[in-house]
């Protein structure tokens, strides 16, 4: 069985002010938003009509990675975070469906975003967890957007499966 994850306290996830809510999207931040989840911020907190994000998410902790040339010239293995290590895996899985697509004589995926919340998900739902925003003292903290089966303004449509993508794209 495979073990449920949980969204990072620190997701940056939320609502734009400055893009309103794209038709693809529309459903499922508005199933979010009348989830009835009393987690949710109060409304005076975010925009409920912008563009909810992030579309997906994917490891971003303690990532490993190699440093073919670490300080004092060895080579060495260690953990990074952050979306400069998420952002590359999901890419790399959607390379990787594009080029089976393209072996297969199909055209490549092109803007997902509309696909992808066609499908409801992207793989595993993320449904547990929920950002904080501390204060600089780290005493208060503020709960931010819990995450919830479907997409959410934590996870949003979760982490990649890419057994379940290569299948549904």
């Amino acid at each position: 069985a495979t073990q449920a994850e949980e969204s990072v306290s620190f997701s940056g996830g939320g609502f734009s002010d400055n893009f309103p809510t794209p038709d693809y999207q529309k459903a499922a931040v508005s199933a979010y938003l009348n989830s009835g989840n009393a987690d949710l911020p109060a409304t005076s907190f975010f925009n409920s009509t912008g563009r909810g994000y992030p579309d997906v998410s994917a490891l971003g902790t303690n990532f490993q990675i190699y440093y073919p040339s670490a300080p004092g010239g060895s080579s060495i293995w260690g953990p990074v975070s952050g979306t400069s290590c998420a952002s590359p895996t999901f890419a790399a899985i959607i390379t990787r469906i594009n080029l089976e697509r393209k072996n297969a004589g199909k055209p490549s995926l092109g803007f997902l975003n509309p696909t992808i919340y066609k499908l409801g998900r992207v793989g595993q739902d993320v449904t547990a967890g929920q950002s904080l925003d501390k204060d600089c003292f780290g005493i208060f903290n503020i709960k931010g957007f819990p995450a919830i089966t479907g997409w959410d303004a934590v996870s949003g449509l979760g982490t990649p499966d890419y057994q379940f993508l290569s299948q549904n794209l």
